[in-house]
């Protein structure tokens, strides 16, 4: 049997008989403490494990973090960029503001020169219009005068128009003798007027046949054939024939004739007879 008097030969003891420890450690300590090692064991491998994950997290957080410090970095970076892009556009929108207020400033210009000029254009354009009147006027006056010294040597042409239509001139017949015509006729008013104004009426004969069988000409003068004159031909030579019941042929002395005029000429509706320019300013050609 052992014998123990000291403490220390109890854990010399103990150390070289550890199964004594543990019936020892039973007798002494209740079941807590004898789980209290494996429990902080455990405890201290848990907190282990803890400290492992937290470093873990710490690690990803870091690395978050670093991320994130980078992102603001590159955020930072374009947010200078973006910065300096606005105030390059401030810039540019100061410098198209001012070219704007320049462009205003030119178009205010532009229409004052616009509203200077519509005024100097009506201005224009009334005298235009006064000029235009006035050479119309002067046209009218330059035709009408050319038709009055027309007619006015109408009846200079007279003996050369009845040969054209194989007939033999006579005379020309006088107003009494058409207002007799016209008041057979029945003719009142205008219409009666314009038979009596009738620019040339040719009494003529046909070559070698009865005399007494009388042949007419109702012709219209005008330095330019217009289907008025046509007109006034074809109804006062209907007329004639009407009331002398003796053939009318209706004619035109003219310059120059409207296209419809050479028309109803080449359909044979009327003779025209070509006066020659040369003929009104040399008056002693005519009939030539």
């Amino acid at each position: 049997m052992t014998t123990i008097n000291t403490i220390e030969e109890l854990v010399e003891l103990l150390l070289t008989q550890p199964q004594w420890a543990d019936e020892l450690r039973r007798a002494l300590l209740t079941e807590d403490l004898q789980r209290l090692p494996s429990e902080f064991r455990a405890h201290a491998r848990r907190m282990e494990d803890i400290l492992v994950s937290n470093q873990r997290l710490l690690e990803n957080s870091q690395e978050r973090l670093d991320g994130f410090q980078e992102m603001l970095g590159s955020n930072q970076e374009r947010m200078d960029g973006i910065q300096e892009m606005l105030t390059g556009n401030q810039e540019r929108i100061d410098s198209l503001q001012e070219m704007l207020t320049s462009n205003q400033e030119r178009i205010d210009g532009i229409q004052e020169m616009l509203d200077s000029n519509q005024v100097l254009l009506k201005q224009l354009v009334a005298a235009n219009a006064n000029a235009t009147l006035r050479m119309d006027r002067m046209e009218q006056d330059r035709s009408t005068l050319k038709n009055l010294t027309t007619r006015i040597q109408s009846e200079k042409y007279a003996p050369a128009l009845a040969p054209e239509l194989y007939l033999d001139f006579k005379r020309c017949l006088l107003p009494q003798e058409l207002t007799k015509m016209a008041a057979t006729a029945g003719l009142t008013g205008a219409q009666r007027r314009s038979f009596i104004q009738a620019d040339l009426v040719i009494l003529a004969g046909k070559p070698g046949a009865d005399q007494d069988q009388p042949r007419y000409i109702a012709a219209e003068v005008s330095y330019t054939g217009a289907p008025r004159d046509t007109a006034r031909a074809l109804r006062n030579a209907a007329i004639i024939t009407r009331v002398t019941r003796s053939p009318c042929e209706a004619a035109l002395v003219s310059v120059r004739n409207d296209d419809e005029v050479d028309e109803q000429v080449g359909d044979g509706l009327l003779h025209w007879y070509h006066l020659e320019e040369r003929e009104l300013d040399n008056p002693d050609l005519g009939g030539n």
